[in-house]
Order: C-alpha cells, then sequence, then structure tokens
C-alpha cells in the first residue's frame, strides 16, 4: 500500500478552495443589481457582493435592490442582500422602504 502524505494533500486542498474562492471573486456580473434582485439570481447577487456593490443605491426610478427582490417576492435574494449590508428602511419611490412593502404583503419572512 502507498503511503498517503497527508501535509501534501491537506496542502493541495486547500490551494484548490483559495483558488475557488478567489474565481469566485473575480466573477464579472452581466445585470445590473437592482434586475438580479428582482429575478432573484443570487449567482448575480452573489457577484455584486463580491465585488462591494452598493446595496443600498437606488436605480434611477428610486429603488434599491432590496425593495426590488421584496416588491418580486425573492426571499433568499432579500436575505442575502440583508445579510450583506442593505437596508430595509432605505426609502423608495413615494417614501416607501422595503419593510413597508413586505409588511404590506403579509410577509414575515
Amino acid at each position: 500500500m502507498r503511503r498517503v502524505n497527508i501535509f501534501a494533500l491537506s496542502t493541495l486542498l486547500f490551494v484548490t478552495s483559495l483558488v475557488a474562492v478567489a474565481a469566485a471573486q473575480d466573477t464579472e456580473p452581466t445585470m445590473p443589481l437592482q434586475a438580479a434582485a428582482r429575478a432573484g439570481d443570487m449567482e448575480q447577487l452573489n457577484a455584486h457582493v463580491a465585488r462591494r456593490a452598493d446595496l443600498n443605491r437606488a436605480d434611477d426610478l428610486g429603488f434599491t435592490p432590496v425593495y426590488c427582490a421584496v416588491a418580486a417576492l425573492r426571499v433568499e435574494a432579500t436575505q442575502r442582500l440583508l445579510e450583506a449590508g442593505a437596508q430595509p428602511d432605505a426609502r423608495g419611490p413615494g417614501g416607501v422602504t422595503a419593510l413597508m412593502v413586505a409588511a404590506s404583503a403579509g410577509r414575515k419572512d
């Protein structure tokens, strides 16, 4: 039986994981942040988060990414944006917040 060098194997696994993380951070988003939030496109959202996009910046119509995710009922996208620092109380058009939209829809999640 061949002896497996545990140190070499663990080093190889560690380096492989570093390469995977670096590749994920180098992913260029291909759609605007608000569109990704509306679509619930987690790959695109994660690419924006990895590139440190301003998660509270409103688009030309005044909608923030978290507002778009909430209005489209994208729970996973909403959670990801909030975990990454998006503010649920940022005011959108008419002074309405994402939190207000969620409450008016009867959402508890």
